[in-house]
């Protein structure tokens, strides 16, 4: 249901060439869960943190700017921002784990 009212409003938005802009219509009861912009924000602000700590008050502008302008245009609500960071932090414990496996894998073959 959702879908075919997005759908409809985007049909009257492209037919009228833009002048019966109904505002927020693509995001009216749906929400875009989780943010991945800020999932992509975080796992970059964490290898900053990680490598580069002198840029990081940098990247936690971006991020609060990110995060603010997600909810601000309501593309997204507080919860999406939680679970994009909660999908950021899974990522980049399983592509450690990954690394270490590999690593351990390859050095074995080589002994």
């Amino acid at each position: 249901e959702v879908f075919a009212q997005m759908y409809g409003r985007y049909y009257n938005y492209v037919s009228s060439a833009g002048l019966n802009y109904t505002p927020s219509f693509l995001t009216q009861g749906l929400a875009a869960m989780p943010s991945l912009h800020i999932g992509n924000a975080a796992v970059f602000t964490y290898f900053i943190w990680r490598d580069k700590r002198r840029w990081l008050p940098l990247y936690l502008m971006v991020c609060g700017f990110i995060a603010t302008e997600a909810l601000y245009t309501r593309f997204h609500y507080f919860i999406d921002l939680i679970v994009g960071v909660e999908v950021a932090a899974i990522a980049i414990i399983l592509a450690q784990c990954l690394y270490v496996w590999y690593d351990r894998t390859r050095h074995h073959r080589h002994s």
